[in-house]
């Protein structure tokens, strides 16, 4: 299997999954074993493994450019934000005292999210997702009860 040399040296190094460069490194990487004759689900899986990041991201990454020009795969590769993403500006930071509060009291989480959301929506407050809240809890170190703490 003859592998470019480049892609060879940087396969230690850590993915940037963010990083369009990082991201046509991968591709390329699964693309020259199937061009070596290695089956598409084997290529991807070695892929996987090498680089340290889950097949079905290097599947999206694929279909991002699959079909495309190879001129053009580096910029189809750039991350999309969502416009609508606000980070925590989104969220009212009542609403958010309020949520930590009730998730202190051993309130299931998304007992205490329903709560606060409906809160929020009378107050006319935006309000993120379960997932993004239970993220930023995470990230800002409170505990979130689940229902196998009190087994």
């Amino acid at each position: 299997m003859a592998t470019d040399p480049a892609i060879e040296d940087w396969c230690m190094a850590e993915v940037d999954k963010n990083s369009p460069d990082d991201r046509l490194k991968v591709i390329s990487f699964g693309l020259s074993l199937i061009k070596d004759g290695v089956p598409p689900t084997t290529a991807w899986t070695k892929t996987s493994t090498r680089f340290g990041v889950d097949r079905s991201t290097i599947y999206r990454w694929f279909s991002l450019v699959d079909g495309s020009p190879q001129d053009d795969w580096l910029r189809l590769l750039k991350p999309k934000r969502r416009p609508g993403n606000k980070g925590r500006k989104n969220f009212h930071p009542e609403a958010y005292k309020m949520l930590v509060d009730l998730a202190k009291d051993n309130r299931s989480i998304s007992a205490a999210y329903s709560e606060v959301k409906l809160v929020s929506k009378a107050k006319g407050w935006p309000f993120p997702s379960l997932r993004t809240v239970q993220r930023w809890l995470v990230e800002d170190g409170i505990e979130i009860p689940t229902r196998y703490d009190n087994i």
